[in-house]
């Protein structure tokens, strides 16, 4: 009998290549449940049915679970999701998807967590925990089951893959360290292979699968391998404290979760080892495991390098000139906003609608017109000083000194020449003061008193965005290990 298996999560790194390999295969019938209408998966010759409905609402695909004998749950939240997202999706849509396999008859369980859910140190890490609240629902049931659990997932388009290639392409790697960790990395065909291992041999007997790839290492081992394969040589790498780092980042994470890259407890990848236990499914399928050096290898031979300076700069040289890109009516809208809070800064007045539209012009022109072409920190930057014009004081004051060419700084540029040439607000550039020499200095050393406040403030909330960002571009406790974990 074939057998008819729903999945979640289809979308996701793991589970694109679970549903294309079940796709080449002759056997068998998959649902896969989702929001909306993959176009990628449409032309499955009838073997890969999309049910559009949500986790949490059983009602949406009880009728296609009723039709299924197994399911494969793969969907999870991740990434920089809250504690109450985490336990809505991951613990409560966990559980609701178990209630509706009981409903529907469906006795088969598999499901994909992560090796996080098994660290010992879980402190400030949601994602972990709720991985591992959602095993215990699985285990407490009454299902046959099997819980996989990955370790870190590599692979094309893979986002650790992605993340890993940007930092071995810097002269000297920052890596957080609380003690020398170990990582046993695997490729996504053989996660897959296991899955479809288990499915095959119809094994459910209630065992904790974990799965990595043909050798643990030392963390700093692994990146100097990706650091020989893009550089032909191992870079340098330097330890940096991470017990302050995540302490700093759990302080501040309840107000600033919005503008963090990475979270506390998404560091948690260098506090704890990421090696799977040795298991009979890890066993058979080790044989036919590439080395970690030809799974690199084959990885930067199909161009995988991550964002190289200098390569990109020939790739950029080698393009046409960019194309203007449309202004939406949102980003319209936050421009306005942003020109009227900064023109509050810049002027003490209100801005017109003259000084609006070429503020939008000039900021398209000039690209800057659209957040996601900015760095992380001048996002950052930029939220912070649009919340008015006291914000914008010590946003500006900071950049000034550690964000000069930044886009706050350019975008307050462009804005103080245009007012400087329209009428009324020119008045506030041309205006001078007649008053004596101690008013004078009284003024200038108010002046350097509110600079110096502003300074202060401004490092208060943008120095913790800064070091944020600076991680998050040079570590590998990103959003991609939350999604490649699962």
């Amino acid at each position: 009998m074939l057998r008819q298996i729903f999945v979640t999560g289809a979308t996701g790194f793991i589970g694109e290549n679970l549903i294309q390999r079940r796709m080449a295969a002759a056997d068998g019938h998959i649902k896969i449940l989702t929001r909306r209408t993959q176009a990628s998966q449409a032309a499955s010759d009838g073997r890969i049915e999309q049910v559009v409905g949500e986790l949490l609402k059983p009602e949406t695909y009880q009728a296609a679970l009723a039709e299924c004998d197994t399911v494969v749950h793969l969907a999870a939240a991740t990434g920089r999701a809250t504690p109450e997202e985490y336990q809505r999706v991951n613990v409560e849509g966990t559980e609701v998807l178990l209630r509706a396999c009981k409903t529907a008859g469906v006795r088969k369980f598999l499901h994909v967590s992560t090796i996080a859910a098994g660290y010992p140190n879980q402190r400030y890490y949601p994602y972990a925990k709720t991985k591992a609240q959602a095993e215990v629902l699985v285990r407490e049931s009454g299902l046959e089951f099997v819980i996989v659990r990955p370790t870190l997932v590599l692979g094309d388009n893979s986002p650790i893959w992605k993340t890993l290639a940007k930092i071995a392409g810097l002269p000297v790697i920052p890596l957080p360290e609380g003690r020398a960790v170990r990582v046993q990395p695997v490729h996504v065909d053989d996660v897959v292979r296991g899955l479809e291992h288990l499915l095959a041999r119809d094994r459910f007997d209630g065992d904790v699968l974990e799965l990595g790839g043909p050798r643990p290492m030392p963390f700093r081992e692994f990146l100097q391998l990706i650091q020989s394969a893009l550089r032909g040589v191992p870079g340098r790498i330097t330890s940096i404290p991470l017990a302050p780092i995540r302490l700093g980042l759990a302080a501040i994470e309840p107000v600033l979760r919005p503008l963090m890259p990475v979270t506390a407890g998404q560091l948690s990848v260098f506090a704890n080892d990421s090696v799977a236990s040795e298991n009979w499914l890890l066993a058979e399928l080790r044989a036919g495991m590439p080395t970690t050096e030809e799974t690199i290898a084959a990885l930067v031979a199909a161009g995988g390098r991550g964002d190289d300076p200098k390569t990109q700069a020939k790739t950029q040289a080698s393009k046409p000139p960019r194309q203007t890109k449309p202004l939406s009516e949102s980003s319209q809208r936050v421009l306005v906003e942003e020109c009227r809070t900064f023109a509050a800064y810049l002027v003490g007045g209100p801005s017109s609608a003259y000084i609006e539209e070429r503020y939008a012009l000039a900021t398209q022109a000039h690209g800057l017109a659209h957040d996601e072409e900015f760095s992380c920190f001048d996002r950052a930057a930029l939220r912070v000083a649009r919340r008015g014009r006291i914000f914008a004081r010590w946003a500006d004051a900071y950049c000034a000194f550690f964000a000069r060419n930044g886009a706050l700084r350019r975008k307050l540029v462009l804005l103080a020449a245009i007012l400087e040439h329209v009428a009324p607000t020119n008045e506030a550039f041309d205006r001078t003061n007649s008053s004596g020499a101690a008013r004078a200095v009284l003024s200038l050393a108010a002046y350097g008193l509110t600079s110096a406040v502003s300074l202060l403030l401004g490092a208060a909330v943008l120095l913790p965005a800064g070091v944020l960002c600076w991680i998050a571009t040079r570590t590998v406790g990103s959003d991609a290990h939350a999604r490649q974990a699962q």
